[in-house]
């Protein structure tokens, strides 16, 4: 979680929000899921999707860090670190593929985060996003 001496002198107010989206995506389609904007600090965030191939981006004031559960689960990323999107989920029979990202002290945001989705085959999706505002 965020420290609360760094929220302090942010001057967040304090109040954990929650934004929680789920859907289905047709395939090849880019989806934007998550569009946050305004001073803001990222707490956590929560993908499930049951295509393990669809590129999953990551928006943050104008840099983009993108993977797939796939290539995160084969290149080994499947435990908590406080810098990239992990694996929490790689389920084939069941089709769940799930990363997580939980920046070390939070991730600041002055102007914009996004978290689009675009799927290899007609895919079904939840994510949530736990933020502060500033």
């Amino acid at each position: 979680m965020i420290p609360t001496e760094i929220l302090d002198v942010l001057g967040a107010k304090k109040v954990l929000r929650q934004l929680k989206e789920a859907g289905t995506i047709p395939a090849g389609k880019k989806e934007t899921i998550i569009d946050i904007s305004g001073n803001k600090v990222i707490a956590m965030g929560y993908g499930q999707c049951s295509d393990k191939n669809a590129v999953v981006e990551f928006l943050v004031d104008g840099t983009t860090y993108s993977t797939t559960a796939e290539e995160a689960y084969n290149m080994g990323i499947d435990d908590a670190n406080p810098v990239m999107p992990f694996v929490t989920k790689y389920d084939p029979i069941d089709d769940i593929y799930a990363l997580m990202w939980t920046p070390v002290g939070g991730q600041y945001v002055r102007e914009r985060f996004q978290v689009n989705i675009t799927p290899t085959v007609a895919a079904t999706y939840v994510v949530i996003v736990y933020y502060v505002d500033l």
